[in-house]
C-alpha cells in the first residue's frame, strides 16, 4: 500500500484467532481492544517513528542506552517524549535506575512509592504510548528526517514509494523494539555512515522480493512455490525477525569491509554492501530452511562466527 499523508485503513476487530495472532504487529494504531478497530494510519506510524527514531535516541538521558543497549531491551523502554520537561526528566531518570535486587529493598521502595504518590511523580514509569493521533503529528517538513532518520528529503513520504506502508512499519518496529539494531545505524554506531531510513527501506524491498510479497510476483507463483523457509511463517512475527536480522547483517558487513580494507566505509559503498547482504540473506539464511524465528536467529549467530573466521583467513593470506 502506497504511503500518503491522509492514509487510514480500518477494519473491525472481532477477536478471531487470525486477528489475535497479529494483534501486536507494528503497523496497527494503539487501542485496538478499546476501539474494536484495527487501524493502519500513516500519521500514527510517522508520529511513532519521529518520537522513537528522531528524538529519544538523541536525548542525553537515553544516549548511552542506544550506544550500549542492554540485552533485554524492549519496546516500552525506548519510548520518550519530544522535549523533556522537568517531570519528564524525573520519569526518564527513574527508567535508567538499576533494578532492585533484594526482597527487602523492593518492600522499602514500595513503601516509599506509596508515601510519595500524592506529592511527587518521580517514581512513575515513562509512558509507553504515544499521544493520540488527533493531538500529535510529526513535524513535516523538518531537517531531522534527513540528518537523524536518514531520508533524502525533509518530508519522508516520497522515500516510501517503493516499500509503501510495509517499509514504514518495519522502521517503526526497529526504532521501538530493536534499540540494539537501530543503535548501530545512529550516533557512533558502527554502521552510522549509512542512512538508516534508506537502508531500512532497501532491506524491506529485498525481503519482499525473497518472500514473494512484491507486486511484481505473480500470486499463483507465490502460492505454488515451495521455499525451504515457508514453515517459519506459521508465526507472523517472522517478518519482523527477518527485517531485524537483515539489518544486523548489514551492519556486520560494514564492520567486515572496514576491517579488511583498513579504511572507513562510506555511503558510496552502499551498493556493494547491499549486494553482499542480499547474497548472504538468500543463500546462507533463508535457503538454510529455518523452521521458526528462533531458528533464523541461531542461523545468524552461526553465520556471524563463520564470516568472522573467513575474514581472518583472508587477512592472513593477504599478509
Amino acid at each position: 500500500t502506497a504511503c500518503r499523508p491522509n492514509l487510514t485503513l480500518s477494519r473491525e476487530y472481532q477477536g478471531t484467532p487470525a486477528q489475535k495472532a497479529v494483534l501486536d504487529m507494528p503497523w496497527w494504531s494503539q487501542g485496538i481492544l478499546q476501539s474494536r478497530k484495527m487501524i493502519i494510519s500513516y500519521q500514527n506510524l510517522l508520529a511513532r517513528l519521529w518520537v522513537a527514531g528522531a528524538c529519544t535516541p538523541y536525548d542525553e538521558t537515553w544516549r548511552d542506552y542506544y550506544q550500549a543497549p542492554p540485552a533485554t531491551a524492549t519496546a516500552s523502554a525506548t519510548m520518550a517524549r519530544l522535549e523533556p520537561t522537568a517531570a519528564d526528566t524525573s520519569h526518564e531518570a527513574s527508567a535508567t535506575t538499576p533494578a532492585i535486587s533484594s526482597t527487602e529493598e523492593k518492600k522499602d521502595a514500595e513503601r516509599q512509592d506509596a508515601n510519595n504518590n500524592s506529592t511527587a511523580t518521580a517514581t512513575e514509569e515513562p509512558p509507553t504510548e504515544l499521544p493520540d493521533q488527533a493531538k500529535f503529528r510529526a513535524p513535516v517538513p523538518h531537517n531531522h528526517w534527513v540528518d537523524r532518520l536518514g531520508f533524502q528529503q525533509d518530508d519522508p513520504v516520497t522515500d516510501f514509494r517503493s516499500g509503501g506502508v510495509l517499509s514504514l512499519a518495519m522502521m517503526v518496529h526497529l526504532v521501538e523494539s530493536c534499540p540494539q539494531t537501530h543503535g548501530r545505524f545512529i550516533l557512533d554506531g558502527d554502521a552510522a555512515m549509512l542512512p538508516f531510513g534508506l537502508t531500512c527501506i532497501n532491506i524491506t524491498d529485498m525481503m519482499a522480493k525473497f518472500l514473494m510479497l512484491s507486486k511484481a510476483v505473480d500470486r499463483m507463483d507465490a502460492l505454488l512455490s515451495q521455499k525451504p523457509f515457508w514453515r517459519m511463517f506459521a508465526d507472523p512475527h517472522a517478518m519482523l525477525v527477518c527485517q531485524e536480522t537483515a539489518m544486523q547483517l548489514t551492519a556486520d558487513v560494514v564492520v567486515e569491509l572496514q576491517t579488511e580494507r583498513g579504511t572507513p566505509v562510506t555511503v558510496f559503498d552502499f551498493a556493494n554492501i547491499l549486494a553482499i547482504v542480499e547474497q548472504r540473506m538468500e543463500y546462507d539464511y533463508l535457503m538454510a530452511g529455518p523452521a521458526s524465528s528462533s531458528d533464523l536467529r541461531k542461523i545468524h549467530a552461526r553465520n556471524k562466527i563463520k564470516y568472522q573466521q573467513q575474514l581472518q583467513q583472508r587477512m592472513q593470506l593477504a599478509r
